[in-house]
């Protein structure tokens, strides 16, 4: 994400990145704006942290702050769902791009071959 932001930031396409809070100590230093969603950590993904933006006020402000013109996102769950109902509640069109291997996604859900 970091290298297409930015090459469009180089355009003078103004790019904000939505993410997980890494952790309360984290300071984001990009030349672009980044919004960290509050989250919990997924024990059996080890140190992967899901984003809860239902559940994070502060960060829904900036969010309906911004005048987005596309939202782009990447996971079809949480964060994705999010971004979906965001952008339909906005009448914003939403570009999805799935990167999730489906042998990750089977083994989560249990899912046999």
């Amino acid at each position: 994400m970091d290298y297409c932001a930015r090459l469009l930031g180089n355009e003078n396409i103004e790019v904000v990145i939505v993410a997980p809070k890494i952790d309360k100590n984290y300071v984001d230093d990009f030349s672009y704006k980044v919004i960290r969603i509050k989250g919990t950590k997924v024990i059996i993904f080890g140190s992967y942290t899901w984003a809860l933006p239902t559940f994070d006020v502060k960060a829904k402000r900036k969010l309906y702050d911004e005048h987005f013109d596309l939202i782009h996102l990447h996971s079809p769950f949480i964060m994705g769902r999010f971004a979906v109902h965001f952008a339909r509640k906005n009448k914003i069109p939403v570009v999805g791009t799935i990167h999730t291997l489906a042998e990750n996604v089977r083994s989560f859900f249990r899912l046999s071959r």
